[in-house]
């Protein structure tokens, strides 16, 4: 799998999640622009071409949270190797 791929599937798991789009209106809005039409667009391109500053932020915001959890995952991969506990 290449990085659009990737990228499109992370976007897509907030977008299509009922309780992000409860929350956050404009992650809604985000999906009904990417499915009006008919035809549903990739969920980058629609973060491109629609003005959506604060799903953007959401995103920006998850990723970052996604990001400490890993380095904090590693992190403890890393001790428990050094004091030999799994």
């Amino acid at each position: 799998m290449h990085t659009p791929l990737l990228v499109e599937a992370l976007v897509s798991g907030l977008v299509f999640c009922d309780e992000a789009c409860e929350a956050y209106p404009d992650v809604e809005a985000l999906r009904a622009y990417a499915e009006r039409g008919g035809e549903p667009v990739p969920l980058q391109w629609a973060l491109c071409v629609a003005e959506m500053p604060l799903a953007r932020g959401l995103l920006r915001h998850a990723v970052t949270a996604l990001l400490d959890l890993l380095d904090a995952l590693d992190a403890a991969d890393r001790a428990a190797l050094r004091d030999g506990s799994g």
